[in-house]
């Protein structure tokens, strides 16, 4: 008999946090799970330490590759996974002892995603980092309990994958999965799985223990330390290429555009001086080949190749919160005030 939950813990080089992770799942109340543990080729004593677990606990199967990033890594993960509900658990993160016991209640409820809370924690000595500050806010809880999974309740999730489970039928019929070499992955991965969640269940409960790192992939990128270049522009393409497979690209054609704005924002700017030049080239570059039946002034703005137009447009973005009429991705029409959004 299949395991109620599979979670897969991608592993490279993290050989100081793996004890506390892996003692964070197997010390749950609730049993009936796995975890499948894809060892992406580490040059430190990872695989030693993950041979050990498995051997200590049977539910612990170890799958190694080589060095082929995160998001390869999870779907290799997912290849083995033998549940209906599948996690994703970051090897240097760790999950509070009451996760299960608050989750598996709603295992059987007809929704096609489970989401919780996260709580984020410095390293010993450390301070809350200003990035990981906004992290904060971005990453708290907005709903409770059952609701249709709407583009409204979509857009104020976080896309996080790492606090949430989600319907493996779902993911394998649709073959979803997590764009290779790309960064902002879990971007690309949430809005596959978008069109095919009709209902989800929220819980407010924190359960999920997101450890900081300034020298992690995220931290570098929001204190400005990697390269000009685009990264989370490059989810969005292919997020386009799914959409356009599944059929899906002229309905949900604003959203993408929507979608791939806050994506290139990202980029432009974390990218520093006249490199900014570089990554609004391609970010355009991308838009130029696909073809939108009504083109938003988000992507007109981008297509424009002008950093002024583009910094200009962000402003005049806050002015209009202040005040203006429009309509959405629908054609409805709302008013704002004051930041406050009316419909008419």
């Amino acid at each position: 008999m299949s395991p109620q939950i599979s979670f897969i813990v991608p592993v490279y080089n993290t050989q100081q946090y793996l004890n506390r992770c892996f003692s964070s799942i197997v010390q749950q109340k609730y049993e009936d799970w796995e975890v499948i543990v894809v060892n992406d080729g580490s040059t430190d004593e990872s695989l030693e330490i993950l041979k050990k677990w498995a051997l200590r606990d049977r539910r612990i199967k170890v799958v190694t590759q080589k060095n082929a990033g995160l998001s390869v890594a999870r779907n290799t993960g997912m290849k083995y996974a033998k549940s209906e509900w599948i996690g994703f658990i970051d090897s240097d993160d760790y999950i509070e002892p009451n996760t299960l016991e608050r989750i598996w209640p709603l295992l059987n409820k007809p929704v096609d995603m489970i989401c919780w809370g996260v709580k984020i924690i410095s390293q010993p000595g450390e301070p809350l980092l200003p990035w990981l500050k906004i992290q904060e806010h971005h990453l708290r809880s907005r709903f409770q309990g059952e609701l249709f999974f709407t583009q409204k309740v979509a857009k104020k999730e976080p896309v996080t994958v790492w606090n949430k489970l989600f319907r493996r039928s779902i993911i394998e019929k649709n073959e979803i999965n997590f764009p290779a070499k790309v960064l902002f992955e879990d971007n690309a991965f949430y809005w596959k799985y978008y069109p095919f969640c009709k209902k989800a269940f929220f819980l407010k409960d924190k359960l999920y223990c997101y450890i900081q790192r300034q020298n992690s992939i995220m931290g570098k990128i929001f204190t400005n330390q990697m390269p000009a270049q685009i990264n989370a522009c490059l989810a969005g393409a292919d997020l386009f290429d799914f959409y356009l497979k599944q059929g899906f690209f002229n309905k949900y054609q604003y959203l993408l555009q929507t979608l791939y704005w806050g994506l290139f924002m990202l980029d432009f700017e974390h990218t520093q001086g006249s490199a900014k030049q570089k990554v609004v080239n391609e970010a355009a570059q991308i838009l130029d080949k696909y073809k939108f039946i009504h083109k938003t002034a988000e992507t007109k703005t981008i297509l424009s190749r002008n950093i002024e137009n583009i910094i200009n447009f962000k402003k005049i973005g806050f002015a209009k919160k202040l005040f203006s009429i429009s309509r959405n991705e629908y054609g409805r029409k709302y008013i704002y005030i004051l930041g406050v959004r009316l419909w008419i």
